[in-house]
């Protein structure tokens, strides 16, 4: 199983999960021709995706859902309530299967577990994804807390992808009104750099290769304060074998092995 991170941030979310025998994305937050242009660049037609899976309704994960689907002919995973939000933004799917926000099933070779996560939308939900190899991915994202759900997935995960939004000084002198401001600090907004490095090292267990910074605020954050961050604590529990990787808004990263 290998995992491209296509965007990440406020402005647009999209991630490639695959097999040699299935590709999911997570998410579809760009339109729909910057999705296509992004698998297009690591060499990935958008007319070989076989799933979408949606966490949330908001826009910054749903932009790009409706006309992908219908383009190119792909199913759209996500809740029943996630979907009677978000056609107001996506318009019809060319196929949609709700689910439950605990719900398991399979898309080819690969096995998708949703549970709820923390965040001001109406069903929003974290994957659990597992390929034949019995290899494990934790994909939590938009959380404002990291739940003992979100943990006991991530405790048993090879490869992790988990919030590290805001640096908490950045937010509180940055130019957010305080609404906002109280919004994202809250239980239902999103997880701080701290909050990050905190829960990881809490999940940290021998068999966690590879863990992945996303949703990072372009205004309250920077990659090199929440990499130092939990670096920081990679390195003071002597977990020097995980490999720890910033996304990017703008910029493709690099496909990573699970």
């Amino acid at each position: 199983m290998r995992i491209t991170i296509l965007a990440s941030g406020s402005k647009g979310n999209c991630a490639l999960v695959e097999t040699d025998r299935t590709r999911l994305l997570i998410d579809a937050g760009l339109n729909g021709k910057s999705i296509a242009q992004r698998l297009e660049s690591i060499g990935v037609g958008a007319d070989h995706i076989d799933a979408i899976l949606l966490s949330h309704e908001h826009t910054d994960h749903t932009r790009g859902a409706g006309v992908f689907s219908r383009r190119h002919r792909v199913p759209v995973f996500t809740t029943e309530l996630t979907a009677s939000q978000c056609h107001r933004v996506t318009g019809e799917f060319y196929q949609l299967k709700a689910v439950g926000n605990n719900a398991s099933f399979s898309v080819g070779d690969i096995g998708v577990e949703l549970f709820s996560v923390s965040h001001d939308a109406v069903d929003p939900v974290g994957f659990y994804l597992s390929s034949c190899a019995n290899r494990h991915l934790c994909y939590a994202t938009d959380t404002g807390m990291y739940t003992s759900l979100i943990r006991e997935y991530a405790q048993r995960s090879h490869a992790l992808v988990m919030e590290s939004n805001h640096d908490e000084v950045m937010l509180m002198e940055g130019s957010y009104p305080w609404s906002l401001k109280q919004r994202v600090r809250s239980r239902m907004g999103h997880a701080s750099n701290r909050e990050a490095s905190r829960f990881l090292q809490e999940v940290w267990w021998e068999g966690l290769e590879t863990v992945f910074l996303a949703h990072l605020s372009e205004e309250n954050n920077a990659l090199s304060l929440a990499y130092s961050e939990s670096q920081r604590v990679l390195l003071e529990i002597d977990a020097r074998s995980t490999r720890l990787y910033g996304t990017r808004q703008h910029q493709v990263g690099s496909t990573v092995a699970v």
